[in-house]
């Protein structure tokens, strides 16, 4: 049987070299080379890697004062997700080659380690027994003990009272109680506030284990009074007081009983000075005064002899018709008593600015004051005490 010619073989679509080099590719290909992270996701990695890494922070200082090791754990994995410098180790796990999901676990671990944090605290909050506050309980003020003890709470006393007391009961003191300090706030108007008693008790307590202190100044001015019960004892709670003085007992009886209406008018300022336009131009005659709403230019506490005419000038808020305000001017005596020289007691009118009283007359030298008080039960006194020197 005759040969086929070379002519009659079937021919290769393609050169030898191909099939040749396919049949020699029997080894294992080389790995691919990772693919670059893009501009975007890389920002995003370096952003959130900053939280991770201060979170895990966070949990070696608990680590380190024995509150645990989880807060540290989850913060060091949610670095291993998103720290650019970290991409070779994430490559060599396939779960984590892919940029958005580390991220989402990134932030997932971020708020577990943050929630083991609050978790932790919480816990160290409920632990922490609660300590009962050291403090004086049921503090009250007499000028009248019974006792040794008051009968009751007074917020209302006469200038001539001679001595307070102040009286409560000691609450989680120490077998050795702490020394206790008394401050006493003195406001004779809205706009001055002077404190005029701070002494410390180291031994506050009586016989009978509870708190027995006085205040007993020299002198009991007309005002308002703040009283503090302070110490530094670990864990003491301030106590605070407050009274008013007033001239007499007839107006206490009136405050305490509410005899006198509850107003809204206030007093904002209180001020002194001398009435130029009655020292310019006298009237006829020496009675006191009063006139249109002007003011005091100036606050003045001392004159001389020569002085014939002073104007209280009572700054005021919300007045309203029919309600009253009474001055009082009183010289102190040798003896240190008060002795009343003139009172005036004068009717609102509605939106009053204010109210000016005019007393003449011959001013001995002397310590003299005038009292400001609306005829109410929820208003304060007010004081303005001046001083008349000899005039050369």
């Amino acid at each position: 049987m005759p040969h086929p010619s070379d002519s009659d073989q079937p021919k290769r679509m393609f050169p030898n070299e191909f099939y040749d080099d396919q049949a020699g590719d029997s080894g294992p290909r080389p790995p691919k080379p990772p693919k670059k992270t893009g501009t975007i996701t890389l920002v995003f990695l370096i952003l959130l890697s900053i939280p991770a890494i201060l979170i895990s922070l966070v949990g070696l200082v608990f680590l380190v004062t024995d509150q645990g090791i989880v807060p540290l754990l989850l913060g060091l994995l949610a670095v291993l997700m998103v720290f650019p410098g970290l991409r070779n180790v994430r490559d060599r796990l396939p779960p984590l080659r892919i940029p958005v999901l580390n991220m989402f676990f990134s932030v997932v671990l971020m708020f577990a380690s943050l929630l083991a944090i609050g978790a932790s605290e919480l816990e160290e909050a409920a632990q922490v027994p609660d300590v009962p506050p050291v403090t004086v309980a049921d503090v009250q003020l007499c000028t009248q003990p019974v006792e040794d003890t008051c009968d009751g709470d007074y917020n209302l006393f006469t200038r001539d009272s001679e001595t307070i007391y102040i009286v409560g009961t000691p609450e989680n003191f120490a077998a050795e109680p702490p020394p206790i300090t008394l401050e006493v706030d003195y406001t004779p108007r809205p706009e001055q506030t002077e404190q005029v008693k701070s002494e410390t008790f180291s031994s506050p307590l009586d016989e009978a284990g509870a708190l027995a202190l006085t205040y007993a100044p020299e002198t009991l001015p007309v005002g308002s009074y703040e009283l503090r019960l302070t110490s530094d004892g670990e864990g003491f709670e301030p106590v605070t007081k407050t009274f008013d003085v007033w001239p007499s007992a007839d107006w206490v009886e009136a405050i305490a009983n509410h005899t006198k209406p509850e107003v809204s008018t206030e007093i904002k300022t209180f001020k002194l000075c001398i009435d130029e336009q009655v020292e310019t131009e006298p009237p006829p005659t020496d009675a006191p005064t009063t006139g249109q709403y002007t003011g005091c230019a100036v606050d003045q506490s001392e004159f001389t002899s020569d002085v014939t005419a002073l104007k209280a000038d009572a700054d005021l808020e919300d007045a309203q018709e029919g309600e009253q305000l009474t001055f009082l001017w009183f010289y102190q005596t040798s003896d240190g008593t008060w002795e009343e020289i003139n009172t005036n007691t004068v009717d609102l009118q509605r939106s009053l600015d204010g109210f000016l009283f005019t007393l003449q007359g011959d001013f001995t030298p002397g310590e003299y004051e005038v009292l400001a008080l609306l005829e109410a039960h929820n208003r304060h006194p007010l004081r303005h005490s001046f001083t008349i020197t000899k005039s050369e």
